[in-house]
């Protein structure tokens, strides 16, 4: 294969053939984005925000504005499951199960931070497994709904006049992880991707009889006559990402870890981007932990160059 047959053939094609097992998703629709509420702390702003995903339903979501001058990166943060429904968007400021709040620090590193409530989750409460079916049944998956979702937000961020268009990345944990580089892979304005967990190959998961580790919203049916996660990884190059994980996190078994890096970087290296795909391993289980955060922000600090807030 070459790197023409690759960008001009092979990969629209895969994203393509992608786009149509995820099923249906809403029409586009205007943003008409909403603010109801802001709340100042020590530096940074944020806003209780709300905008359309199509046909008239609202997508509520938190925007963290750091106090820096001018235009700054944004990360579009995606939360984590957890089996935790009540809570979405809030995780960035509280924290949830195994993942620490990271949106403060973010914020005061100076990045604009948007955190959505996924669907089934926070203000959008409802049952995972009826509305994965209600989908199927509509010709949709709760997955394709899910990133759909995600794709509206970086319409909102690329709307703020905040946020540098051109430095947008995305980064999540668990299942926050998993729409990190499904949506960067399909959508090409996350300039800069970082997951935590959540990452191996469908084919390892069965050999490990860990497919119950995950929860109804992670199957797309049909999609390994298709593409496993190192082909769908291999959609983000050749730009950055990065993938950490824990060495004892059973949902995420090893052999599919390196198996992703193998097959993925198979097509970072043919596009002369080998150094952009970077897998880090830890002493952990499935969760999210000081080293882990320590390399994240060097991580999006290299490729997204953001300006920290000073304390007066």
């Amino acid at each position: 294969m070459t790197r023409d047959h690759w960008l001009r053939r092979d990969a629209p094609r895969l994203r393509r053939t992608l786009r149509d097992l995820l099923g249906e998703t809403l029409p586009p629709a205007p943003l008409s984005a909403r603010t109801t509420r802001r709340e100042e702390r020590l530096g940074f702003t944020i806003e209780q925000v709300s905008f359309n995903s199509g046909k008239g339903l609202r997508i509520p979501a938190l925007f963290l504005r750091p106090q820096v001058a001018g235009k700054a990166p944004a990360i579009l943060y995606c939360h984590n499951h957890s089996h935790d429904y009540a809570w979405g968007k809030g995780e960035i400021l509280e924290g949830k199960g195994r993942m620490p709040p990271i949106g403060p620090i973010l914020a005061r590193a100076g990045y604009c931070v948007l955190a959505i409530d996924a669907w089934c989750f926070g203000e959008r409460r409802a049952d995972e497994n009826a509305a994965a079916k209600g989908f199927l049944l509509q010709g949709r998956t709760l997955w394709g709904m899910m990133l759909s979702d995600e794709m509206a937000a970086l319409d909102y961020l690329e709307s703020r006049r905040e946020v540098d268009r051109r430095r947008i990345g995305c980064f999540g944990f668990s299942m926050g992880s998993t729409k990190a580089w499904w949506l960067a892979a399909r959508d090409r304005r996350v300039r800069v991707a970082a997951g935590a967990c959540g990452l191996t190959t469908y084919r390892a998961l069965i050999e490990a009889q860990a497919l119950n580790r995950h929860g109804i919203y992670y199957y797309v049916p049909g999609i390994l006559q298709v593409a496993d996660v190192g082909e769908i990884v291999s959609l983000i190059a050749p730009r950055p990402f990065l993938s950490l994980s824990g060495e004892e996190d059973e949902g995420s078994p090893l052999p599919g870890v390196r198996g992703v890096h193998r097959e993925a970087g198979r097509i970072y290296r043919l596009l002369g981007a080998r150094r952009n795909l970077v897998r880090r391993l830890y002493p952990a289980a499935h969760e999210f932990t000081g080293a882990m955060l320590k390399d994240t922000l060097a991580w999006f600090e290299r490729h997204l160059r953001p300006r920290p807030f000073i304390a007066p």
